[in-house]
């Protein structure tokens, strides 16, 4: 019997045989692989997600490359991918793949500095469990590898444009096309380092170098000076979301700068407290808001503005509720 070609391995469904006596063993260490990585993640991620390539998907990949041993070739029936907030995150996602599996191969696109790179730019892993991972469990899973794919969520964007463009590289696109997409793919390289700076400058901001000024970080600072060793809501981003709020109320109240802020709440904080006692969260003795919380009670004292406007807004949000 002669070698099989890659001709041979799409068009005879028997060739793919391998793919389907695998299946299951394919979907097993998706799963495996998808729990290592998401229990070794210690940051906020946009999304982790996985699959199985489609059979389908399989034959055209092995005609597409022209593989003539595809079940040792196709590394990436298992794919994951770990779509991050900020370029700075890629390097943490490095290190908690690196833990959690055993990098056969690793490929950057993003720090490739030919002129085409950020056509697809991410990071590619090969992957496989780590050897200490054994017994029933793991045993049938053993050999196999997979892929991880790290990338920003406007890396994500673009790949998903320039594949819908249906264009992988500069040498494909047509020369009265190829400024326009290199103009393009620049935006999106631009917009993922402004995100990078702006995540540096706001978390490095502090009040004495804002001048007064009232917006989310000054305000922030502000509260856990005021109001230090309270809970707070569980991630950070619904944290600095609801600091946004407050801020946003604060200024439609009338205050215009930090300063004014301050003054109310410290003239009417031991009101603001003598509220929270007399009135606790959930009707619990005991209990206490959040500090954007308790800022908030403060201010419906201090302010008749403040306290018209939040009452608004509360019934337009209960009537809300009833529809």
């Amino acid at each position: 019997m002669g070698t099989k070609t890659s001709n041979d391995y799409g068009r005879d469904q028997n060739a793919l045989s391998f793919y389907d006596d695998n299946l299951w063993r394919y979907k097993r260490l998706m799963e495996e692989a998808l729990f290592a990585l998401e229990a070794g993640i210690g940051f906020k991620v946009h999304s982790v997600t996985s699959r199985v390539k489609e059979r389908q998907s399989v034959s055209d990949k092995i005609l597409r490359k022209a593989y003539r041993a595809p079940e040792d070739e196709l590394e990436d029936i298992v794919g994951l991918r770990m779509v991050c907030l900020y370029t700075s995150d890629l390097q943490k996602a490095d290190s908690v793949i690196r833990n959690a599996f055993d990098v056969v191969s690793f490929e950057d696109k993003i720090n490739d500095t030919s002129e085409d790179s950020f056509g697809y730019m991410s990071v590619h892993y090969i992957c496989q469990l780590r050897e200490e991972n054994k017994g029933p469990r793991y045993d049938s899973l053993q050999g196999l590898k997979f892929e991880v794919q790290c990338r920003t969520i406007l890396m994500d964007a673009w790949a998903n444009v320039s594949h819908h463009l249906a264009y992988k590289g500069k040498n494909s696109l047509p020369e009265n096309k190829k400024r326009a997409f290199h103009a393009l793919a620049g935006l999106f390289y631009v917009a993922d380092e402004q995100f990078q700076q702006l995540l540096h400058t706001t978390t490095d901001t502090r009040p004495s170098q804002q001048g007064g000024h009232l917006d989310r970080d000054s305000v922030k600072e502000l509260l856990e000076e005021l109001y230090p060793n309270r809970e707070r809501e569980e991630s950070d981003e619904m944290h600095l979301l609801s600091i946004s709020d407050f801020v946003e109320e604060a200024i439609a109240a009338g205050y215009t700068s930090l300063g004014t802020l301050r003054e109310d709440l410290t003239r009417f904080y031991s009101q603001g407290l003598e509220h929270e006692r007399a009135h606790p969260p959930l009707g619990e003795p005991g209990e206490k808001f959040f500090g954007v919380g308790i800022a908030r009670a403060t201010l419906n004292i201090a302010n008749p503005t403040f306290r018209a406007n939040w009452a608004r807004g509360r019934q337009a949000w209960e009537e809300e509720e009833e529809e």
